[in-house]
């Protein structure tokens, strides 16, 4: 439009000078550095007692190797049907 700036894609000219930037870009830094650090747990501790006889009772875990194994060990009919499925793809 009429009157307007030309466009900037690499945004090279700024707002403001170069020793303001400067000045705001260390304002920021010393801001950001002046804020404590926050803490997170990276680890926990059980403190619950162990059982008083034996060992503790197993806990049921996720069944992945069926998966696991199928993608690894291929049936005969999987091998079948990926070997029709690679000849009729091909374009004669």
């Amino acid at each position: 439009m009429i009157g307007e700036p030309p466009m900037d894609p690499l945004h090279t000219q700024s707002g403001m000078p170069e020793s303001e930037a400067a000045a705001e870009a260390r304002r920021l830094i010393d801001d950001w550095a002046a804020r404590p650090v926050p803490h997170h747990p990276t680890s926990f501790r059980d403190d619950t007692a162990p059982p008083a006889f034996g060992t503790a009772p197993p806990v049921k875990q996720p069944d992945v190797f069926d998966t696991a194994w199928r993608h690894t060990h291929p049936t005969r009919f999987a091998r079948v049907r990926s070997w029709t499925a690679r000849r009729f793809r091909t374009a004669r």
